[in-house]
């Protein structure tokens, strides 16, 4: 049954990081990468929102909403660096804008560009990258994904392709890194990790 004051939402965080996720009223939480959160919007008008119980870790803080009328709140994003830093073993310090006003309630997928922070000792500048965002409805959910607008597409039915990531040396003396693995088409595609685009050095990626 369709309820538009209470309706269910699930995050899908495909963007290859943790994210930190908010919106009005709404505790931030984290949710790690390839997770999905469920979370519901309850008015702050009904007559069970201070007794709701929910399981999981979205489910524990409050997320009482005021009776919107069909205008669906937007939330917004923080992306996290803090593990993905050891993937190219450096200690500079990576953080993102947050990225605000991301729609919940319209259909569709838009692109939004975010500016990385990179403080490399007493250095500071910054990288742009984009990330999409994608709002579905099934079985009257609204299904919110982030993920990286750049992505590896396989065109036919061929078999499952993994996908890599091998970095430059840091100095002549040190040996020829390895290729690590980033993960496997899903469907056809393969977003890559918005660190990966976000790098202040190059990177080769490598398929098989």
């Amino acid at each position: 049954k369709s309820n538009a004051e209470k309706s269910p939402f699930i995050l899908k965080n495909r963007a290859g990081l943790r994210v930190f996720f908010s919106s009005e009223g709404m505790a931030t939480a984290a949710v790690n990468d390839g997770c999905n959160a469920q979370f519901e919007m309850v008015p702050i008008n009904s007559p069970n929102s201070a007794t709701d119980k929910r399981t999981g870790e979205y489910e524990n803080s409050a997320t009482r909403f005021r009776n919107y009328e069909g205008k669906f709140p937007t939330v917004e994003l923080k992306l996290d660096f803090n593990f993905e830093s050891t993937w190219f073993n450096t200690d500079d310090q990576i953080t993102s804008d947050i990225i605000a006003d991301l729609p919940t309630g319209k259909v569709g997928k838009s692109i939004r560009s975010v500016r990385i922070w990179n403080k490399r000792g007493a250095e500071t500048f910054f990288t742009m990258a984009n990330i999409v965002w994608t709002v579905e409805l099934e079985e009257n959910r609204r299904i919110l994904t982030l993920s990286s607008a750049t992505s590896i597409d396989v065109f036919g039915c061929g078999p499952i392709i993994e996908v890599g990531i091998k970095f430059p040396r840091n100095s002549e003396q040190e040996q020829c890194n390895e290729i690590k693995p980033l993960g496997v088409t899903v469907d056809n595609k393969f977003h890559l990790p918005i660190w990966v685009e976000s790098c202040s050095f190059p990177a080769s990626i490598f398929v098989r």
